[in-house]
């Protein structure tokens, strides 16, 4: 898996939003926001952190500045029906703060105004991952316990309310399931 690049840019192809680095000789085509694709210049050097997007007849990396923008982004990818390049576009919407209050505060007009974001997608990005975002905003729950909630039925929402309501001290992720379990039972 490649996880970063470091090298030089030596093409841009405008219409598809790729930067080519080339690293040792062999060049990397990589997507990357909108924003940074008409800021990068032709012989720069350029350091990227990675995500390779594999699927059955392709390979794609994305690249990122930043460490909190790649984690963004792939969360973003976790939403069903957001895709790569839906994903890269979110990015494009302003600095990764306003994008994460944005889900946070239930803003679907923020993410609406990107071509391609219908009210619909907006409303699942939020609802998947609204409080997942923002440090020490969250209700206390973990990935862990939401995701073992939701293979077995529950909705992401009930999961999520059911956890803000047991006790913060509970350090495992066996304890804090078993007591929202019994939450869910009341």
């Amino acid at each position: 898996m490649i996880s970063s690049l470091k090298g030089n840019i030596i093409h841009k192809f405008l219409d598809s939003g790729i930067i080519v680095i080339e690293v040792n000789g062999v060049g990397y085509g990589v997507y990357v926001r909108t924003s940074l694709f008409s800021k990068f210049k032709e012989g720069e050097g350029v350091f990227l952190f990675a995500h390779e997007y594999i699927r059955e007849n392709s390979r794609e990396l994305y690249g990122f500045l930043k460490t909190d923008e790649l984690k963004l982004f792939e969360k973003l990818l976790s939403v069903s029906g957001v895709g790569p390049k839906l994903a890269l576009n979110i990015l494009s919407l302003g600095k990764i703060e306003d994008i994460k209050k944005s889900i946070d505060n239930d803003d679907v007009e923020f993410l609406t105004t990107l071509k391609g974001v219908g009210k619909k997608i907006a409303q699942k990005i939020i609802l998947e991952l609204k409080g997942k975002l923002i440090d020490g905003k969250s209700v206390g729950y973990d990935d862990e316990v939401v995701d073992a909630l939701k293979n077995l039925g529950y909705s992401f929402s009930e999961a999520k309310t059911a956890i803000g309501k047991i006790p913060k001290n509970l350090k495992t992720t066996e304890l804090r399931l078993r007591e929202t379990l019994k939450h869910l039972a009341r």
